[in-house]
């Protein structure tokens, strides 16, 4: 099998990302290929490692590595139909051709992007559609903007300053070359670009957190500017959409707007202070512990099951007043 093969590159040092956790290759692991390892060049290794993954693992359907240190490796796994004669160099070199093709035009947007700052990009989000009744991407930073930076009174530590810079660069890497190659990492690159910046490291999490919980094996932001924003941006979702009556239903949340009522939850039972043992090192009932666990794994969204006939006969039995005693 596939499976047992790719996973013998482990023996070479080299550990394949994300192989059974996302199925990054799943078309490749019920039958019996021949895994070939690949090298990337040297000259891509500066770009940021999440430009790398989703060019090999969305478009060409490569199988990135990493070192037993966890950085990524200048190695990808590329899986053949069968055995070449040639032990597989001809099928590797052109696959590394291929590859390189794809990465010149990411490290072209990585070098160009980064000429830029995200303020400066910021102003052309008012040509950005965010929603024909909901205004422009630049109308909803300033929401969001506002938004958090009152929230930041409720969140321990989140410093003001920081927490609105943060929300007004939040959505500038949509109008990047690299977020309109790879939509993906949006987010993503708006982190990058705030660290080469050198702005506060706070506001570059913030920047990079905001759209968490993205799905079923994100995790929520736990830093207070992170917090302060990406409440802010899943709330002003949920008003917005409300108000002007883009609701999900029993079949369609095509807003995502059930996530996004589960993500401020998330993030306030995460931001909790852990409890305090006492003497007799149990805890405190009243304040259970934490658990540093994926976000919307630990919510049900399963929705409350109706009561039967029986029980809605019953609870209404028992709201009937009694009736009053008549004096024979």
């Amino acid at each position: 099998m596939v499976a047992d093969r790719v996973l013998q590159h482990r023996e070479l040092g080299y550990q394949v990302v994300g192989f059974l956790d996302d199925r990054a290759g799943g078309d490749h692991i019920g039958y019996r290929g021949v895994p070939l390892l690949g090298t990337i060049d040297s000259q891509f290794m500066g770009v940021a490692p999440e430009v790398l993954i989703v060019s090999m693992k969305t478009h060409q359907r490569y199988f990135a590595t990493t070192t037993k240190g966890a950085a990524l490796a200048n190695r990808f796994v590329v899986v053949a139909n069968n055995v070449a004669r040639d032990g597989g160099a001809t099928i590797v070199d052109g696959n590394e051709r291929v590859l390189r093709a794809r990465l010149s035009d990411a490290k072209f947007f990585w070098d160009q992007d980064r000429k830029t700052t995200l303020a400066s990009r910021a102003a052309a989000l008012k040509d950005i559609v965010f929603h024909a009744k909901l205004g422009t991407q630049a109308e909803r930073v300033q929401r969001i903007a506002a938004l958090a930076t009152s929230l930041a009174d409720h969140v321990p530590g989140a410093e003001k300053t920081q927490v609105m810079m943060a929300a007004e660069l939040c959505k500038a890497d949509l109008v990047s070359g690299m977020v309109g190659e790879f939509p993906e990492l949006q987010g993503v690159m708006g982190r990058y670009y705030a660290l080469h910046e050198k702005l506060p490291a706070a506001v570059a999490e913030a920047i990079g957190d905001h759209y968490a919980p993205a799905g079923p094996n994100d995790r929520c932001p736990s830093a207070p500017v992170s917090v302060a924003v990406a409440l802010a941006d899943k709330l002003d979702a949920l008003t917005a959409f409300w108000k002007i009556g883009e609701k999900p239903t029993g079949s369609r949340d095509p807003y995502g707007l059930r996530r996004a009522a589960i993500a401020p939850l998330l993030a306030a039972r995460t931001a909790r202070p852990k409890p305090a043992s006492t003497r007799s090192g149990r805890r405190d009932r009243v304040s259970p512990p934490i658990r540093d666990a994926p976000c919307v794994s630990d919510v049900s969204t399963t929705p409350p099951i109706r009561s039967s006939a029986s029980e809605r006969a019953t609870t209404a039995a028992a709201a009937r007043p009694a009736p009053r005693e008549t004096s024979a």
